[in-house]
């Protein structure tokens, strides 16, 4: 028994020294220099294709690896000019390890930098490269301002019409555009069968088999719908045939039939004048396009200031052709001149502002 406790208050004394507590991984005196951090992912101006010179710059960066989350000293962001029109940025992780018990996941938060380009007058054009020099993100640089504006056409009925494609709906200075893309002209095959009465009936008597006349449009909830209730003999002779007694007989058919059935295929455009320095930046839809009614989106249009040095020329009017199906801008030229051709000879319809 004494030899027990003798051996506890060994183990005791053991376990009880002034430094106890969790184990350092590295002592102050031999913390290894660990260079830079790294990041994978980024964006400017969250993948924003033009940015306003006088604003600050955001970059957005991800993936980034700093060793843990208190080894971070500083992020210091590298700069490189090419004929001062391009600036690249490469941002740097400056590591500073020590002994602090922190949390050591394998990519911290993402962060956002913003960046002024008041030092870089004559930028037009900004890449971010991560720490392998890999591009990930460009920007081009303009003076001037955006503008949003919410444009409404009435969407009349005839534009449904294949017939009248391609169909115009426009004010002034912008429209709708609905244009036929393709035809697909399908074949159904089908012949009849014949059938033979196995039971004749000859009564119309109350006991016999009614036919419910279901309506054939949709239900309506908040109502009680009249259906009409008829015996299935008393609009012909007294003689008559149930459906159910019909016997069909495969191989008693007659000869093939055609039917041809057409399906065209269209695309709505919005088309807007805009001059050629201007640019659309986005286009973001405020109703669903529906017959009848009223259908409006809004524009974020870029507008260059006067001392914009890539607008020094004389202005020169243009037009944006905006694909409503696909939400993307039409790039093709060849498509583009093609929609404009169809743009001139279509059939247009003054837009109206009507209530819904």
């Amino acid at each position: 028994m004494f030899k027990i406790l003798l051996l506890l208050s060994l183990l005791l004394f053991g376990c009880s020294l002034e430094n106890d507590g969790p184990i350092s991984i590295y002592e102050d005196d031999d913390l290894l220099a660990f260079g830079d951090g790294f990041f994978y992912a980024g964006a400017l101006d969250t993948n924003e294709p033009i940015h306003l010179y006088h604003d600050s710059l955001s970059i957005f960066l991800d993936s980034i690896w700093t060793f843990s989350n208190c080894s971070l000293s500083e992020i210091e962001i590298e700069t490189s000019l090419v004929k001062d029109t391009l600036l690249y940025l490469s941002p740097r992780f400056i590591i500073n390890p020590n002994s602090k018990d922190c949390a050591a996941p394998l990519f911290r938060p993402d962060t956002t930098i913003f960046f002024s380009l008041d030092s870089y007058k004559k930028v037009r054009e900004v890449r971010l490269l991560n720490t392998n020099d890999k591009e990930l993100d460009s920007i081009f640089v303009r003076h001037g301002s955006f503008s949003k504006e919410i444009q409404s056409f009435y969407i009349d009925s005839a534009i449904a019409n294949p017939s009248l494609w391609p169909f115009r709906i426009s004010n002034d200075s912008a429209g709708i555009l609905r244009v036929l893309d393709s035809v697909k002209v399908t074949s159904y095959y089908w012949k009849p069968i014949f059938g033979e009465c196995a039971k004749i009936h000859d009564d119309c008597s109350k006991d016999q088999s009614l036919d419910t006349l279901f309506p054939s449009s949709r239900w309506d909830n908040k109502d009680t719908a009249l259906i009409p209730v008829i015996r299935v003999c008393e609009d012909t002779s007294k003689t008559y045939c149930s459906s159910s007694n019909w016997a069909y007989d495969s191989l008693n058919t007659g000869k093939t039939n055609t039917v041809i059935d057409t399906s065209r295929f269209s695309s709505i455009y919005y088309i807007a004048d805009i001059d050629s320095c201007s640019e659309l930046i986005s286009l973001e839809l405020m109703t669903s396009f529906a017959l009848k009614s009223n259908f409006s989106l809004q524009t974020n249009i870029f507008i260059p200031s006067s001392d914009d040095p890539q607008c020094n020329e004389e202005l020169i009017s243009d037009k944006i052709i905006y694909n409503l199906g696909i939400m993307e801008s039409v790039q093709d030229i060849v498509k583009a001149k093609e929609l404009l051709d169809q743009w001139d000879t279509a059939y247009v319809v003054k837009s109206l502002d009507q209530e819904k």
